[in-house]
């Protein structure tokens, strides 16, 4: 016979029990959160920075090389080729982040059995020495 408990029956009992206490290391777990969080801010500014500098130093060397045209065309084109791949990079690692965070598992599951299959093929293939002789 099934035993049928009420909303009302159930939020009661659930009101009686106690809330479990924090594990010990949570205050400091969030803290490193925060940590890793507020260097990665820093790190992207960082990089922020650096792109801006080397932006405004492209500019005026185009500028100061603006009587000659194909060296601030050869520049700009360096610099377009450059930036492409930053931005390629950045795109790629941001998509791939996650699918790599959520395939870590599997992804170890596969390589561990194609490992012990290929050490397993290799030992059946390769000619076997007895080690006790040559000792």
């Amino acid at each position: 016979m099934k035993h049928e408990l009420s909303n009302h029956a159930i939020s009661q009992m659930l009101n009686r029990l106690s809330d479990p206490a924090p594990p010990r290391d949570f205050a400091a777990g969030v803290l490193a959160r925060v940590r890793a969080e507020r260097a990665a801010r820093s790190r992207e500014r960082r990089i922020a920075f650096f792109t801006l500098a080397l932006s405004t130093l492209a500019a005026a060397i185009c500028l100061i090389s603006s009587r000659d045209h194909t060296l601030a065309e050869l520049l700009a084109d360096h610099l377009h080729t450059l930036a492409a791949g930053f931005v390629l990079a950045r795109a790629s690692a941001d998509a791939l982040s996650p699918v790599v965070d959520s395939a870590r598992l599997p992804i170890a599951l596969v390589a561990s059995s194609l490992s012990v299959a290929l050490l397993i093929t290799l030992q059946r293939i390769l000619p076997t020495r007895d080690l006790r002789r040559s000792l």
